[in-house]
């Protein structure tokens, strides 16, 4: 049965040290501002050990100077969120092509039903310039839309614009190099990916706080 990690609680000594390393790393690692970070258990069933990371896109993040991404409205940058999970197999996975796998996801609840299909585009794109770089193989994912209606009490149609929400889904075998630990940079690019989705600058600050 697979072991949760959480972090960053002193780890049992029986945990892989190639895991171990890379939890210190994740510990360490410098936080890009305009996103909250929390870590998150992983599911059981997929991997010997795993750890994940809840991330949020604060509301008074600084806007893109370019405004890449506008088809955002600004009342819902808020509820931005999504999450990060890495895991790892004791045993190498030839369906990972590694010992290693990441996943991750955010959702923005409301875009507009005349932009959803561009944003959706959007994203994909995002991810791929991002992952690309990181990725052992191919980056696979999926951007998706749900358009929403409104009813008041008496269920009588809302004539408001609609709008539609929108997620991000992706998974890669992170490329490793044999005695580095960059796990963090997948952690962060999955960060930018979700500030870049919701028009937001990308920056580093000090670390202030462990996960």
């Amino acid at each position: 049965m697979a072991q949760i990690v959480r972090f960053p609680a002193s780890p049992s000594t029986t945990i892989s040290s190639d895991f171990l390393h890379q939890i210190e790393a994740v510990k360490a690692m410098s936080l890009l501002e305009g996103l909250t970070y929390k870590e998150i258990p992983t599911p059981r069933c997929v991997a010997d050990y795993g750890f994940g990371v809840e991330l949020v896109v604060e509301s008074d993040a600084k806007p893109d100077a370019v405004g890449e991404a506008q088809a955002m409205p600004d009342d819902s940058v808020s509820s931005l969120t999504g999450w990060i999970l890495v895991n790892y197999s004791v045993s190498y996975r030839q369906d990972w092509d590694s010992h290693w796998r990441c996943t991750g996801y955010f959702r923005q609840p409301r875009v507009s039903v005349n932009e959803s299909s561009l944003v959706t585009q959007m994203y994909w794109d995002y991810a791929y310039e991002l992952l690309t770089p990181l990725a052992v193989g191919s980056v696979n994912g999926a951007a998706t839309k749900a358009e929403n209606e409104f009813f008041d009490s008496v269920s009588s149609r809302d004539l408001s614009a609609p709008v539609a929400s929108c997620e991000m889904r992706s998974s890669w075998s992170p490329l490793l190099v044999e005695g580095e630990t960059n796990m963090p940079s997948h952690i962060t690019a999955w960060g930018e990916l979700m500030l870049k989705a919701a028009g937001k600058r990308i920056e580093l600050r000090e670390r202030k706080a462990s996960l």
